[in-house]
């Protein structure tokens, strides 16, 4: 769980100054490493995550991904278990598990991708602060749109296109890691994505999302046996 990072945390050298407790974040380079240690000591058999909610981009959890999907295929066995249930991400970041288990009042909450801009022109317009963005631009129509927020009050058509573009991209990628994970044709992998989310124990056994449903003290009491 928690924050992941690229660079290595360290003490700000102004929180002497700041009232702000900042969450220095963990390391996303030395958690590979880490996973990599383990594929290669021949006294581990597998890893059992304790799954909580995973704070990364996407490029961040396709690399956790594929470190995972690495130590599984050296071999090991990967058994999870998410007391909060499991988001859309996170479960492509665990997809590869050979076990994957949740409390019994969660569900797996798999429904595609979604994206939200804010936009500030009519906050700034009640102020009278007129911002000024220079951008490339033919005939009226620009694709370089990271001034929009500042300068409309809805999404462009340009805008759109861009973002679609972008979510097709990350979604062709969530479909493809479950699919090879799961051992899933595309098109179950699209047919389940598109009937979540899953609330229902039976429903998500059913469609092979997990392995089984477990209280807490059920799922330890199951490791140490």
């Amino acid at each position: 769980e928690g924050l992941y990072i690229e660079e290595k945390p360290g003490k700000n050298p102004f929180s002497a100054f700041s009232f702000s407790n900042q969450e220095k974040g963990k390391q996303l380079r030395a958690w590979l490493k880490e996973i990599k240690k383990f594929k290669n000591d021949d006294s581990v058999a597998g890893l059992i995550i304790d799954l909580n909610a995973v704070r990364a981009g996407f490029s961040k959890k396709q690399e956790m991904h594929d470190a995972l999907k690495d130590f599984k295929d050296s071999g090991k066995k990967i058994i999870v278990y998410a007391k909060y249930g499991i988001n859309n991400t996170d479960y492509y970041l665990v997809s590869m598990a050979d076990e994957i288990y949740i409390n019994n009042l969660t569900g797996i909450d798999l429904r595609g991708l979604a994206m939200e801009v804010t936009f500030y022109k009519e906050f700034l317009d009640t102020l009278s602060i007129v911002p000024e963005v220079f951008r490339v631009n033919i005939e009226g129509d620009s694709y370089k749109t990271a001034g929009d927020p500042f300068l409309e009050s809805t999404a462009t058509d340009q805008m759109k296109e861009n973002y679609g573009q972008l979510l097709k991209y990350l979604y062709s990628e969530i479909v493809s890691g479950i699919s090879e994970a799961r051992s899933w044709t595309r098109d179950k992998t699209l047919n389940t994505i598109d009937n979540g989310p899953y609330s229902i124990k039976e429903d998500i056994i059913t469609n092979d999302l997990i392995t089984e449903t477990m209280y807490p003290d059920e799922f330890e009491k199951y490791i140490e046996d």
